[in-house]
């Protein structure tokens, strides 16, 4: 593992080993997650890394069209269903599903197969759509 690896993994234990003693399990949770995406604090509110954090959204005029897909129980639902209505409003987005019944990861970190395999199929669906040629 890289120097920056083994920091970050040290960085993580000390983390979950404060989350035994919090109350407040999903605040704590958020930080261990925002660590382990983008480890500088500095930039995670970088409109590349958060697009929809303050006012990183509200010029997007002329983006590309995206497909937005949340899961009901993720700590980053309310942002992404934000950042979907800013796309609305710039005439970009083509869609918004929010899978119910899952957090962030299901895809990877569940049994929910059946649903995961929707989702793939309809991404994929939009994605061929997108990238056929006239």
């Amino acid at each position: 593992m890289t120097p920056a690896g083994e920091e970050l993994r040290r960085h993580a234990r000390q983390l979950l080993r404060r989350a035994r003693l919090a109350k407040d399990a999903q605040a704590l949770d958020g930080r261990v997650f925002d660590t382990a995406y983008i480890p500088d604090r500095k930039q995670r509110r970088h409109r590349l890394a958060s697009p929809a954090w303050g006012a990183n959204s509200d010029s997007i005029v002329g983006i590309a069209p995206a497909v937005v897909v949340t899961a009901e129980h993720d700590r980053l639902r309310n942002e992404a269903h934000r950042y979907a209505e800013k796309l609305h409003a710039a005439g970009s987005l083509v869609d918004y599903h929010e899978v119910t019944g899952v957090d962030h990861g299901y895809n990877i970190m569940s049994t929910a197969h059946q649903v995961t395999e929707q989702m793939y199929a309809l991404i994929a669906g939009y994605v061929t759509r997108a990238t056929r040629s006239p």
